[in-house]
């Protein structure tokens, strides 16, 4: 399943695999890279005539990053939070959804800090709680935040998870995200876009 988004920048949205995973292929100018590699990423990349050269990693759950070494036979450099480790991939959760996944190098790790695209700048900010690696990607020159499981439209990622932390979790949401520009977009890992300032009102975690 996929659907478009014409912002300042382009923003085409693919949801993969049994847990409905988002990847978002961002394109700015002639920039292009992705946003997590849910299961099937790979064969919509495949397809495309113009791929994106890559691919960010919000965190290395199964259902995030099923793909990620079929994507870096295509050529993309891989960005993430951490080193490959088999304790973030919760691997064992993913095989009753078919999901194995190959284990994979990280080409640069970033866990907070500056990234640069081409022309396109994005802050990497680490909140982790449902993962100890979860980290964002925000572009301030567009108002849009790339969030994998941290904050949803109505909820927020799961803290049960093993490594996952509930009060670390909430902390760095309102640290990371609450603190942006209310018009802030947000592109989740799971589910519909929100704002920053549809979740104040009306999030029930937050309140």
């Amino acid at each position: 399943m996929k659907k478009d988004v014409t912002l300042p920048v382009k923003i085409e949205t693919y949801v993969g695999g049994m847990l409905q995973t988002n990847a978002y292929l961002v394109e700015n100018g002639g920039d292009r890279f992705l946003v997590d590699a849910p299961q099937g990423a790979a064969s919509f990349v495949e397809a495309l005539e113009n791929k994106p050269t890559h691919l960010l990693l919000t965190h290395q759950h199964f259902d995030h990053s099923a793909d990620v070494s079929a994507l870096q036979e295509m050529g993309l450099t891989l960005i993430a939070g951490e080193h490959y480790n088999d304790d973030f991939i919760l691997r064992e959760r993913g095989l009753p959804f078919g999901i194995h996944v190959p284990p994979f190098a990280v080409d640069e790790v970033i866990l907070k800090g500056n990234l640069v695209i081409g022309d396109t700048t994005l802050e990497i900010r680490h909140v982790p709680g449902h993962s100890p690696d979860s980290i964002v990607f925000y572009s301030q020159e567009h108002g849009i935040v790339f969030g994998g499981d941290t904050l949803f439209a109505g909820g927020i990622g799961r803290p049960d998870l093993p490594g996952g932390n509930y009060e670390v979790l909430m902390s760095g949401i309102q640290e990371h995200l609450m603190a942006l520009p209310g018009e802030t977009l947000i592109y989740p890992g799971h589910g519909p876009e929100t704002t920053i300032a549809a979740e104040a009102r009306g999030n029930g975690y937050l309140q």
